[in-house]
């Protein structure tokens, strides 16, 4: 019976380490594209919290923010091209995705995006869903 319990236990701890572990190509490219996202989300979330006397400087820094992240996503863009599920994992593809989002600064830089990620969609390593809410 002990030996059952054994041989559950690491086929369980097995399938959980499987799946917990992403075989991506760029995890250190994920780690930058998850931390842009946590510090918009973070920016955003300062700004629809805070007070209305600090709307205008909260806003200001969220603006800030966006356009200072736009940088490093053209950069990301250029370099690897859509950072598809393959390259960072499902959730860092979706943070790129949501970071562009916030780039209506840059139309251009956002329709570019639309191009490259279309691609990827058509391959299934891209949300469809995303893709359909940065054409609205």
């Amino acid at each position: 019976m002990n030996s059952l319990k054994l041989i559950l236990f690491f086929a369980l701890a097995g399938v959980w380490t499987a799946h917990a572990q992403e075989n991506i190509l760029y995890p250190a490219l994920k780690e930058t594209i998850d931390s842009l996202a946590a510090i918009d989300q973070k920016v955003q979330q300062d700004f629809i919290n805070g007070s209305p006397e600090n709307r205008p400087a909260l806003e200001k820094t969220k603006d800030e923010t966006f356009v200072r992240h736009a940088g490093v996503l053209k950069e990301i863009l250029k370099k690897y091209g859509y950072p598809n599920f393959d390259k960072v994992g499902k959730k860092a593809s979706a943070n790129y995705w949501l970071c562009v989002q916030h780039c209506d600064h840059d139309l251009a830089f956002q329709k570019e995006v639309l191009k490259e990620m279309k691609r990827e969609v058509k391959n299934k390593k891209a949300g469809a869903s995303h893709f359909a809410y940065l054409v609205d």
